[in-house]
């Protein structure tokens, strides 16, 4: 399941009223709606790590997804 459509899942269910069977059917327009207007930010970041293995973020990376030089 898509990262967004597992979100839209989960805040649609969490806020909404229940059947009788104790679920609600989300459907593709609910999950729509919700990816459309959800902010999402990946904020996972290895550079930590890297720096205490000696990483010098001061220079150019030709590797990974942080270059502050």
């Amino acid at each position: 399941m898509h990262a967004c459509a597992f979100l839209a899942f989960v805040l649609l269910g969490a806020g909404a009223a229940h059947a009788q069977n104790g679920f609600r059917t989300v459907t593709d327009e609910d999950v729509k709606r919700v990816d459309q207007s959800a902010i999402l930010i990946d904020t996972h970041n290895d550079v930590t790590s890297d720096t205490v293995a000696g990483l010098d973020i001061g220079k150019p990376r030709t590797d990974g997804h942080t270059d502050i030089p």
